[in-house]
């Protein structure tokens, strides 16, 4: 009976619940940390320990540290080193991230640097609206033509205009309020896709920029506009970029961001987390229950198994190769076994009682 209940606990979290995704990784996704790596030879002295400090998890910010003494390095931190350009500091994207090479670099650990790397004006303008509610805000990163820029922002705008018209949301079932899935009741969801423009030469947000391209492999190699949906806490989906921004490119990304979460195991489900300095728990204005919170064996005994595939991402068009799809099929086919496992389980338990 035991093996059972643990099967069946399991099993829920390959289950779709009706929590839009864009609304589940606001309340439960903690965002992927970045590794900040200062380098220097000798000690830090007590206000570069302090400088650096703001960057640790007590600070809000999705980031980890770490010194690494160049009189005492290991030669595989000397190669990264070396290959990073002998930065006194260097950015490298979260484990996860498809993209294994420096985010970012500066000359020293200095006020400046730390200050850049963990805020901006417009992150935390995303923030405050991710925060609000907005399902998604969708970032037109400019090419810096400004006829191509002024095209892709207003066809972006209506298609965006389109799409918050003619989708609906999921209606939240009873029982996810109740499992504590969600905070908010179906009135408390908002259907809005603001669209918000960044120049890729604006000094502020130079870090973002660097995230934003850092989020796909070969994105830093093309010069066309390219839009970013972002959900949750600063998570990026992926990129549309050039004649890959279309009606339905845009609402192929806004289904999937609007429909009921089919899994809610952050790192099956698509996207890059840009870091960012936010106190979600306060922004958000409600106490969010952890990721590990799990309904009752009865709640799960009492519910109706459905499932919400992933789609794959869509074709994008762009003036050179489009960067590599993200694909939904792993997470249909754990599904499927999940509830092959939880239809013998259950077949089992009748059996014995």
């Amino acid at each position: 009976m035991k093996s059972f209940l643990v099967l069946a606990l399991l099993t829920t979290h390959a289950l779709a619940c009706s929590v839009p995704v864009f609304r589940y990784g606001l309340e439960h996704w903690a965002p992927d940390a970045y590794q900040v790596t200062v380098f220097k030879a000798g000690p830090l002295t007590d206000a570069e320990h302090a400088l650096l400090g703001k960057l640790s998890p007590g600070s809000h910010t999705n980031a980890s540290t770490q010194i690494v003494d160049l009189n005492t390095a290991t030669a595989e931190q000397k190669e990264l080193w070396s290959k990073a350009g002998q930065p006194g500091l260097l950015v490298m994207p979260p484990v996860a991230s498809p993209t294994k090479q420096p985010v970012w670099t500066a000359p020293s650990l200095t006020a400046e640097s730390v200050a850049m790397i963990q805020e901006s004006p417009l992150r935390k303008d995303i923030a405050q609206r991710l925060a609000e509610g907005d399902s998604a805000v969708w970032l037109l990163l400019e090419s810096g033509d400004k006829a191509a820029d002024d095209a892709a922002a207003k066809a972006l705008e209506g298609y965006l205009t389109r799409a918050a018209e003619t989708m609906e949301l999921p209606k939240l079932d009873d029982q996810d309020i109740k499992n504590g899935l969600v905070s908010v009741p179906d009135e408390g969801l908002r259907l809005t896709f603001p669209m918000l423009r960044l120049r890729r030469d604006d000094p502020s947000e130079a870090f973002l920029v660097r995230c934003l391209l850092a989020t796909e492999p070969d994105l830093k190699d093309l010069k066309a506009p390219m839009v970013f949906p972002i959900f949750g806490r600063g998570r990026v989906l992926y990129s549309l970029v050039g004649r890959g921004i279309t009606m339905e490119n845009v609402t192929h990304a806004a289904s999937f961001l609007l429909g009921s979460c089919s899994c809610q195991i952050k790192e099956q489900n698509p996207g890059v987390d840009l870091l960012m300095s936010a106190d979600w728990k306060t922004l958000l204005k409600v106490d969010v229950l952890a990721d590990d919170v799990l309904p009752s064996a009865e709640e799960i005994l009492n519910r109706k198994p459905v499932l919400v595939p992933i789609p794959e991402r869509p074709a994008t068009a762009v003036e050179e190769p489009a960067p590599a799809g993200v694909t939904g099929f792993p997470l249909l086919t754990i599904a499927v076994l999940s509830l092959l496992v939880f239809g013998i389980g259950w077949r089992l338990m009748l059996r014995r009682s």
